[in-house]
């Protein structure tokens, strides 16, 4: 959001919420934090989410002010995410699953209406990384409506942004097998549970899978301290 809105010439303020309980330089001046004073954002980091909307409220109420959800999810932001699944549909309308993480929703919920409008025999795995399997579903089907996603939470930990031993073995089986990047918020819980998902069967040998990610690298940098 910070760099389209430099692109764009726009002013961006950001509201954040310290709800990960981490600190320290790593954490707090690297990652997506450096990116968003690089792009020249306003960055406002609020102690709980009570003073978070306190300050949207003051700052929605300017004029000619546009407003984004948490991961921009809401009815709009999956969108995008529509037009994704009809997109690996072209690619390969063969595949078997499709594994995601969720977070605040969006991937997953444009995903599975993307996937209902083209009516596609592939599974949709949700992988939480923040919610129980139950709210992370109910949240999917607020912004998409009555779609098929199988949701597990397995993976997510003791909460979001909360490192596991789990998450960080499948960053390194990703890395050293593949050479692909993943960060410990978003990808690396969903690959952790699709690595178990194999390891127990539910994802079968002869299936093919996409892993789809998510992007979010930088944010490895906030937690080197735990790979050294």
């Amino acid at each position: 959001t910070a760099a389209a809105c430099a692109r764009l010439g726009l002013r961006c303020e950001l509201v954040l919420t310290k709800s990960v309980p981490r600190d320290g330089d790593a954490y707090e001046k690297s990652g997506n934090m450096l990116l968003d004073h690089l792009y020249g954002a306003n960055v406002h980091i609020c102690a709980t989410p009570e003073e978070a909307g306190e300050v949207y409220d003051q700052l929605a109420a300017e004029p000619n002010t546009a407003t984004f959800p948490v991961g921009g999810s809401n009815t709009t932001g999956i969108l995008g995410y529509v037009v994704a699944a009809q997109e690996l549909y072209d690619q390969r309308p063969d595949i078997d699953k499709i594994v995601v993480p969720i977070g605040s929703a969006g991937t997953a919920a444009g995903l599975a209406a993307g996937i209902k409008q083209l009516d596609w025999p592939v599974t949709l795995v949700g992988a939480c990384v923040s919610h129980t399997e139950s709210e992370s579903r109910d949240d999917v089907r607020r912004l998409a409506g009555d779609v098929d996603i199988h949701v597990t939470d397995r993976a997510v930990g003791p909460g979001y942004g909360v490192p596991t031993s789990q998450m960080w073995d499948a960053i390194r089986l990703f890395a050293r097998t593949e050479g692909i990047t993943l960060e410990p918020v978003y990808n690396g819980k969903a690959a952790a549970a699709m690595v178990d998902m194999i390891r127990t069967g539910e994802i079968g040998a002869g299936e093919t899978v996409v892993f789809l990610h998510t992007g979010g690298l930088p944010g490895l940098f906030a937690y080197a301290p735990d790979l050294t």
